[in-house]
């Protein structure tokens, strides 16, 4: 501790509520399970960043192609609405669909944010050795989990690649086409 110029220094020891009775399995096993989900919380980040990214591009491509020219670029156009359509389907598996109504509502999707959350809650909230309800919910969560990265990587696997390929050889020139004026 430091205060001013006077320096105090101790070395403590953290122990567990001392009213609660909780064997060090049981606190190893949580710590392990909450590590676990953390790991697993940062790769749903990481994915849903790379899908935001990729719409971000694909709706960038789309308004720089209708802003030149509708007619010329109307496949184009079609096939980065089409991409910017999968993209937002694979972001609510993680997050859901965004819910235009008013109030408070609730989607009847189960996302795998929600499966997420919901095992990481129980997780956490508990004491003692972990039980079936928490091995359920999280194995829960890693199958939802498990399906929807390997849509999303089929994904960019396959459809991502040929829409890449076909938006990649566009080239508009930032040069418009001049036309020559006469004097009289």
């Amino acid at each position: 501790m430091t205060f001013g110029d006077v320096v105090s220094e101790q070395n403590i020891k953290v122990e567990f509520d001392p009213r609660l009775q909780i064997s060090q399995t049981a606190i190893h096993q949580k710590y392990e399970a909450s590590k676990e989900l953390e790991n697993y919380q940062q790769k749903i980040a990481d994915v849903v960043k790379q899908l935001v990214e990729s719409k971000n591009t694909a709706t960038s491509i789309k308004n720089e192609l209708s802003k030149e020219d509708k007619k010329k670029y109307k496949d184009a156009i079609k096939s980065s609405e089409d991409i910017i359509k999968k993209i937002d389907d694979l972001i609510a598996l993680y997050l859901g669909k965004i819910d235009k109504r008013q109030g408070i509502t609730r989607n009847p999707e189960v996302t795998v944010n929600q499966r997420f959350g919901l095992a990481r809650n129980y997780i956490g909230s508990r004491f003692g050795e972990q039980t079936a309800t928490e091995t359920q919910l999280t194995n829960q969560f890693k199958n939802a989990f498990t399906e929807a990265v390997n849509k999303t990587n089929s994904f960019f696997n396959t459809d991502w690649i040929e829409y890449k390929k076909t938006t990649e050889n566009i080239k508009i020139s930032p040069f418009k086409e001049t036309k020559i004026f006469s004097s009289n």
